[in-house]
């Protein structure tokens, strides 16, 4: 496998072949001298066989870097808000990768910190105002979640062990 400049070889024909990596399908092209090529980001991946190719537009597509700064807010119910940037997504795991406000480096969404609650993202540029009415939102929730278990609790039945006792009752000799 080897690279070159951004620019496609001036005698390459597109194939009926493409290659998916990491998400994305790239069109398979090849050159004057039988060699198979494709653009990834900002240069071209060169393999004498298709599966070569396959690795240079993986290994090539790992280090292209997707740089991204999009606001987020990630809400955890019962927890303070916590802001923090969308930079981009893990060049192995494909997933989102967020730097939250306070915090060094970048991390994985969803790993880590606060693992197991559930995490609503939201819009970054919501207003403190605006996350105050989700605080309170958020209080009359629970309320009512207690409120509903406390009901279940008192009034659930559980049928199976009412006809496991019905049954010993009516085996039971008199």
């Amino acid at each position: 496998m080897t690279t070159t400049a951004a620019r496609l070889p001036d005698d390459v024909v597109e194939i009926a072949a493409t290659i998916e990596a990491r998400g994305a399908i790239y069109k398979v092209y090849v050159d004057g001298g039988g060699k198979f090529c494709t653009p990834v980001g900002d240069l071209v991946v060169v393999g004498d066989t298709l599966a070569d190719l396959r690795r240079g537009v993986m290994t090539k597509s790992k280090s292209a870097k997707l740089e991204l700064s999009v606001p987020v807010v990630d809400l955890v119910s019962g927890k303070l808000p916590v802001r923090g940037t969308i930079v981009g997504r893990h060049g192995g795991t494909q997933n989102v990768m967020v730097r939250w406000d306070g915090e060094k480096g970048a991390v994985q969404l969803g790993t880590g910190r606060d693992w197991g609650n559930t995490h609503h993202y939201v819009d970054g540029h919501i207003t403190d105002e605006e996350l105050a009415e989700y605080r309170q939102l958020d209080a009359v929730w629970k309320a009512a979640r207690e409120a509903r278990d406390a009901w279940l609790k008192k009034w659930s039945i559980r049928p199976t062990e009412i006809v496991r006792a019905a049954v010993a009752r009516a085996e039971a000799p008199d």
